[in-house]
C-alpha cells in the first residue's frame, strides 16, 4: 500500500521539474537542430573593398592606388636615339566620388633627354561598359635643366583597368649653344617649346613589375660606374 503514494509523489516531482521544453511545441526527433550561423573571416571577392590595387569603380572599391609605367614618343629632335623617348613612372591615390567617376592626384617623374623631372598632377577618370575608362590629367613639371618643363596635360584611354594608350601636351627645355665669332665666345642658353606626345603603358601589376625592373636596372648602372671608378 505504501507504493501508491510513493509513485504519486515521483510522478508529481518529475512533472513539476520537467523543462519548459516539455510544454513547448513538439519537435520531431529527425528534424535537425538549426545550425549557428557561421563566422567566415574570407570576404566575398565580389564584394566592393575600401581599397584595390590596381583601378575599379564604385562597385569593386571605393579608392584605388595609382602605380603607372609608361613610355612615349616625342616629338623632338635629340642627339641620340633616347632623347625623344618620354618615360613616367607615377605614384598616388584616387577616390570614387561616383559609381562612374574617379577624382585624385599623383606624383609623376618625367625622364626626358637624360633628365629626371618631379610633376605633381591632379587627376578626373571617367567610367564606362564596366572596365573601360577615360582619364585626363594636368600638372606641371619642376625642371630647370634639360627635358619636359612647364605644364603638362594627357588624355588615357584604358581599354582594360591594367593596359592604357595615352596622349598629350607638354613643354621641353632644349639647351642650345653657339659660337659668338665677334665675341669671340661660347654662347648658350635654353628654348622651351611646346611639344606633342604619344605612347602606352601598364598600371597595377604591370606596373609594379616594369618599375621594379627600372630600379633593378639604374642599380646595375650605378654599381658598374661605381666599380669603373675605383
Amino acid at each position: 500500500m505504501r507504493r501508491r503514494p510513493l509513485a504519486l509523489l515521483a510522478t508529481v516531482l518529475l512533472l513539476t521539474c520537467a523543462p519548459r521544453a516539455w510544454s513547448g511545441e513538439p519537435r520531431s526527433i529527425s528534424t535537425p537542430m538549426a545550425a549557428p550561423a557561421r563566422q567566415d573571416s574570407l570576404r566575398d571577392p565580389n564584394a566592393r573593398r575600401y581599397l584595390s590595387f590596381s583601378p575599379a569603380p564604385l562597385a569593386r572599391c571605393e579608392n584605388f592606388i595609382v602605380f603607372e609605367a609608361a613610355a612615349a614618343q616625342v616629338n623632338v629632335e635629340g642627339q641620340d636615339w633616347l632623347d625623344d623617348h618620354l618615360v613616367r613612372n607615377s605614384f598616388g591615390w584616387m577616390k570614387n566620388v561616383s559609381a562612374n567617376r574617379s577624382l585624385g592626384g599623383s606624383l609623376d617623374l618625367w625622364w626626358l633627354e637624360g633628365t629626371i623631372a618631379a610633376a605633381p598632377t591632379v587627376r578626373a577618370r571617367q567610367w564606362f561598359g564596366g572596365r573601360q575608362s577615360v582619364e585626363a590629367s594636368a600638372g606641371w613639371v619642376m625642371n630647370t635643366m634639360d627635358g619636359v618643363e612647364g605644364p603638362i596635360g594627357c588624355l588615357r584611354y584604358s581599354p582594360t583597368p591594367l593596359v592604357f594608350v595615352e596622349a598629350g601636351a607638354c613643354g621641353v627645355r632644349t639647351e642650345w649653344s653657339r659660337w659668338d665669332a665677334d665675341a669671340n665666345a661660347l654662347r648658350s642658353g635654353y628654348v622651351r617649346d611646346t611639344r606633342g606626345f604619344a605612347g602606352l603603358g601598364l598600371t597595377g601589376g604591370g606596373g609594379v613589375v616594369v618599375i621594379a625592373a627600372e630600379a633593378a636596372t639604374i642599380a646595375i648602372l650605378v654599381a658598374m660606374l661605381a666599380g669603373m671608378s675605383d
